[in-house]
């Protein structure tokens, strides 16, 4: 969804924007994930006009609170895994 030029130049701009007010260590695939989840959650269209509103309407407490809970998700998962392997070599 974000593959398009304009997108991409949308993110890199919020990017710049966050990194301005303090948030170091983002990526654009960082917002790329961000935003899809977004996306997803509030069911907004495709069209590029409603993607830049949700971008630069979205405020950076919600960008961290997504990036938070999606690294809650990877270690939980990553925590499953790392259990499997310890039961396959156990057996």
């Amino acid at each position: 969804m974000w593959d398009d030029q304009q997108s991409q130049l949308v993110l890199s701009l919020r990017l710049k924007q966050l990194k301005r007010r303090g948030l170091e260590g983002l990526t654009v695939e960082d917002l790329e994930k961000v935003f899809d989840d977004l996306y997803r959650i509030r069911k907004i269209s495709s069209r590029l006009s409603d993607r830049v509103d949700l971008v630069f309407n979205t405020t950076d407490d919600e960008i961290v609170r997504v990036l938070a809970i999606r690294s809650q998700k990877e270690a939980y998962g990553q925590t499953l895994q790392d259990f499997k392997m310890l039961m396959k070599n156990e057996d």
